[in-house]
């Protein structure tokens, strides 16, 4: 009976190994499982940035077209924006904000709150050119000042709320001649896309 009781006892050890074991692997198994779903994870997370960047709307500023200024000395210029979709989805228009700054420009941009605007949606590939501003010129301007214009166009594509901002360079011919322009000015800190 002893006999029989040591060999229940060796066979029950042998056992527990066995159980012991196969924990041991099935513990290192499930780390290795949850290792690679959070790189799978990662990879598509990186999938869908790239995905997004690449469909995503792209909102640019690509010129201006003078619609004349008035007043002598001119106390406002209406200037219409021409802004393009080089992006693969639409953007919807949703605020535009501009500050008039006079002589010299700032180190950093100013900040300007957004004004909201009529919600226009720009087409993919596309250039529209009706957001109109009026901009208008401090008490004793003059056709010999430097002037600038700083803004952002606000607008939603199918991913998020973005903005882009802008700073051009107003060149005054004096009259209403159609010659009048704003030309892209300034380095990297005035130009944003987010």
């Amino acid at each position: 009976m002893a006999l029989f009781a040591g060999g229940q006892l060796a066979l029950t050890a042998v056992g527990i190994w066995y159980i012991r074991k196969t924990l041991v692997e099935t513990e290192k198994a499930v780390k290795e499982a949850a290792s690679a779903t959070g790189a799978a994870q990662a990879a598509v997370e990186v999938t869908r940035e790239a995905a997004e960047k690449q469909m995503r709307a792209h909102v640019l500023l690509e010129d201006t077209v003078a619609g004349g200024c008035y007043g002598y000395p001119p106390k406002e210029a209406a200037f219409i924006f021409k802004i393009a979709n080089r992006g693969q989805s639409p953007a919807w228009i949703t605020g535009i904000s501009t500050q008039t700054l006079i002589g010299s420009i700032p180190d950093t941009p100013p900040s300007v709150p957004p004004r909201p605007y009529r919600m226009i949606v720009v087409a993919p590939g596309s250039v529209t050119t009706s957001l109109g501003e009026d901009l208008e010129f401090p008490e004793g301007f003059t056709w010999d000042e430097t002037v600038y214009v700083f803004g952002s166009v606000q607008y939603r594509d199918v991913y998020a709320d973005r903005e882009t901002t802008f700073l051009f360079k107003l060149i005054l011919h004096g009259g209403h001649d159609g010659t009048d322009r704003m030309v892209p000015w300034g380095g990297p800190e005035w130009w944003t896309y987010t």
